[in-house]
């Protein structure tokens, strides 16, 4: 991948945990091993798509894509059902131990099939959480209604 502007290389990272393995996934799109703060990142071809500015309320996500898959990454992810951590970071070759952009966020699921895993990387589960534990109604919101009683705990 090249910028329009420049010949600098970008390159992706993308480290996956669960709290049921023994250490982290770590993964680089590029040819060779990358070693960065200590850990090795493994060579694997996969992209990651950055999520679009959506207009809709929806999330953004991040669509992850691993050809050629391996058996031992398909038996990773089909330990169990629990989340997946995922980070994706972006950095230029010339100086790839400072990731440019991050983006950290959940995959809850993915597709693996026998030469290709896709997956959705939440990147801000907090907006699956509800926001609060009143209801807004006239007595626990009366600031929104009229005649509100006040406020119930």
């Amino acid at each position: 991948m090249f910028d329009e502007n420049t010949d600098e290389t970008v390159i992706e990272y993308l480290t996956l945990d669960r709290a049921t393995w023994q250490a982290p996934v770590r993964l680089v799109a590029h040819v060779d091993p990358k070693i960065r703060d200590g850990e090795t990142f493994v060579p694997y071809p996969l992209a990651t798509k950055l999520p679009d500015d959506v207009e809709d309320g929806r999330a953004p996500v991040l669509e992850l894509l691993a050809d050629n898959v391996s058996r031992e990454l398909t038996a990773h992810l089909r330990t169990d059902k629990s989340i997946i951590t995922a980070k994706s970071e972006r950095a230029l070759l010339s100086s790839f131990d400072q990731p440019e952009v991050t983006f950290e966020g959940e995959i809850r699921e993915a597709i693996i099939g026998q030469r290709e895993i896709r997956a959705e990387i939440r990147v801000e589960p907090v907006l699956d959480e509800t926001f609060s534990r009143l209801r807004m109604d006239a007595e626990n919101a009366p600031g929104l209604h009229r005649g509100g009683r006040g406020l119930k705990v």
